[in-house]
């Protein structure tokens, strides 16, 4: 499994739950609704322009589970952030999703200096193939077919409620291009003009965020960026 072959030293690794919601309403009633909620929601951090290349086979198999509701899968990405084309600081992410529980392995990968966003689409692995740590090669040998597959850019804007307990994002001019096998920008969306909500916390606290979300004042529905990114280029 690919989880055993990543470098464990230099992992961050955060097991939680996740509810990722579309919301039909604008950004300005989301963030009052959310700062006058009676769990003392507040901002947490500042807000980041967040930007995610990910990875899947040519056949599309990452997409193809999330499309058929597999429930134990993952997906890779390598994210950044602030400026879209200069990157100064990245990521390598490995996300899998046993039930309803969610894994989140991240790596940092170490810039001498600043690199585009084009020479990422092109060479995506590099750090994992110029290294000579095994554990890294074991990584690069194992997705060393997958190929570039969307970029996905939003704007975040980070909460917290007051127990600590559950954190909430709230995403906001989300733009998807989807990749193709030259990887060539094609079937570029503009900003989709929708709001995704999503709420994350640990397992033992269910119950605090099944309270938040059943006082939102409106219906909801489940989103997957990189999904509706991929049927972009269909």
């Amino acid at each position: 499994m690919l989880e055993d072959k990543i470098e464990k030293k230099s992992l961050t690794i955060e097991s939680r739950y996740e509810r990722k919601y579309v919301v039909p309403v604008s950004s300005e009633f989301l963030t009052s609704w959310l700062l006058a909620h009676p769990a003392l929601i507040k901002k947490q951090y500042p807000t980041k322009n967040v930007h995610s290349l990910y990875l899947d086979t040519p056949d599309l198999t990452t997409a193809t589970h999330v499309l058929d509701g597999v429930a134990n899968r993952f997906k890779i990405r390598l994210r950044w952030y602030n400026q879209k084309n200069t990157i100064e600081a990245l990521r390598f992410e490995l996300k899998s999703r046993h039930g309803e529980v969610i894994q989140k392995q991240v790596q940092s990968v170490l810039l001498k200096s600043a690199i585009d966003v084009d020479d990422l689409i092109v060479d995506p692995l590099k750090f994992f193939r110029l290294s000579t740590n095994p554990s890294r090669r074991s990584v690069y040998n194992y997705l060393r077919c997958w190929r570039p597959s969307v970029l996905v850019s939003y704007e975040r804007s980070y909460y917290i409620d007051d127990s600590g307990q559950v954190r909430i994002t709230v995403d906001v001019n989300t733009t998807t291009t989807r990749l193709f096998s030259n990887n060539q920008f094609q079937a570029s969306q503009g900003d989709l003009g929708i709001i995704i909500l999503e709420l994350k916390y640990q397992t033992t606290a269910e119950q605090t965020a099944t309270k938040i979300m059943q006082s939102i004042p409106i219906s909801v529905s489940r989103h997957s960026k990189y999904l509706f990114g991929v049927l972009a280029g269909v």
